[in-house]
């Protein structure tokens, strides 16, 4: 098993990390579970950051748009580029999966 493998086997087994599908490929889908930044501080550090940039590039690409309320909290919207499937068949593999994945949370907030 690789060192990537070892470590996904090794969050799973803190119960930091989850199975929780698989996708069109046959490939199994992970989720982190609500202890991730207690049992795994740094990953959980290492991943938020990921997500920051990550979702700050689709912002800058105009996939989504992002406000600050009073509080300071960053505040996500979708605008019409978000489901532009011509637009969204542009983004490289790592990309379109981020923006899949805030779809799917849209969608599961809905």
């Amino acid at each position: 098993m690789s060192d990537k493998g070892d470590f996904l086997e090794q969050l799973i087994l803190l119960g930091a990390v989850e199975v929780s599908g698989i996708d069109d490929k046959g490939e199994f889908l992970y989720s982190f579970t609500p202890d991730v930044e207690k049992l795994a501080p740094d990953f959980y550090n290492y991943i938020t950051n990921h997500y920051s940039t990550g979702i700050m590039e689709l912002w800058a690409n105009g996939f989504l748009e992002i406000d600050v309320d009073s509080s300071g909290e960053e505040i996500v919207r979708l605008n019409e580029k978000s489901f532009d499937q011509l637009a969204l068949s542009e983004l490289n593999d790592e990309e379109r999966g981020l923006m899949n994945m805030i779809l799917n949370a849209f969608e599961e907030d809905a």
